[in-house]
């Protein structure tokens, strides 16, 4: 008696060799910086009432520890998001997996590195114990942010980026509404630095939610791919290290030779510039994935 072999499952080509990428990633772009704007007014919101609240001097430590806490995230993110995306979007099944096990585990002791360098650098050099305090508060919110960027990576390479649009705007509005009910309540500034926690813990867990079925999410630590990984960000790295301190820096020198008004009068000006040059990056990078399978298919 014959026995006829099962025909192996058709699996549903990848959406980057489809003729749909294109209108993927250009509605994607579109949703995200029409996320982007709808966050930046719940911060014209959340943002007066926290500066009128906390007052110049208070709202000036804040920005001061936001502005090292960017500095962190900056140095140790050193394109392992965009690199990430590239990869996946080249690699399949199990390497593909492997690959972003890595990146999570490398992005976890990077950060988790800084954090506590910076932590002990405000310590050491004389910085408010406000400031020090906030740093560490304000760099567990980094570590969970950065470490939800690395599980999002799923994500923006098969171009769902109606989900990436939608877990940034979540996490602006666990922000903003953190922020309206600590002034509501009139707390003092360090509970302001815990809404970066509840913000990231908040989009964490949906972005774990919606990947767990195609990536597995433990980190992993195979010392050959870090190490293959660090080779290729050292060089971006370095390069984007050297545009995060031209304003950031400036903000964290002025806490330390200027009065508090006069760092929360810079402050706020400082952010004004950093919003609005946050949009053409958004529209750009929607179309990473489909570059990164063209440079390796044409």
């Amino acid at each position: 008696m014959s026995t006829v072999s099962p025909e192996p499952p058709v699996l549903a080509p990848d959406v980057l060799d489809t003729g749909a990428a294109g209108g993927k990633a250009i509605r994607g772009g579109i949703l995200r910086t029409a996320g982007f704007l709808i966050g930046m007014l719940m911060s014209l919101v959340s943002v007066p009432l926290m500066v009128h609240h906390l007052g110049p001097a208070d709202y000036g430590r804040y920005i001061t520890v936001s502005s090292i806490v960017f500095i962190i995230g900056g140095a140790t993110e050193a394109g392992l998001t965009q690199l990430g995306v590239r990869e996946y979007s080249l690699l399949h099944g199990a390497e593909r997996e492997h690959y972003l096990r890595n990146i999570a585990g490398l992005r976890f002791v990077l950060t988790a590195a800084g954090v506590a360098l910076a932590v002990a650098l405000t310590a050491v050099t004389g910085a408010q114990r406000a400031v020090v305090e906030g740093t560490a508060i304000a760099g567990l919110g980094l570590l969970l942010g950065l470490t939800q960027q690395t599980y999002a990576i799923p994500l923006t390479a098969h171009l769902r980026l109606g989900w990436v649009s939608a877990l940034e705007l979540l996490k602006q509005t666990v922000l903003t509404s953190l922020i309206v009910a600590f002034v509501v309540i009139g707390t003092g500034l360090q509970p302001f630095f815990v809404a970066s926690v509840g913000a990231g813990l908040a989009v964490l867990a949906v972005t774990l939610a919606l990947i767990r079925r195609e990536a597995s999410l433990r980190p992993g630590a195979d010392l050959a791919v870090w190490r293959r990984v660090l080779r290729d960000v050292l060089p971006y790295a370095v390069a984007a290290a050297v545009g995060l301190v031209y304003f950031r820096l400036a903000v964290v020198l002025l806490s330390y030779v200027a009065s508090p008004r006069e760092t929360g009068i810079y402050s706020t000006a400082f952010r004004v510039v950093e919003v609005i040059g946050v949009i053409p990056w958004l529209v750009v990078s929607s179309g990473f994935p489909i570059l990164a399978r063209a440079a390796r298919d044409d």
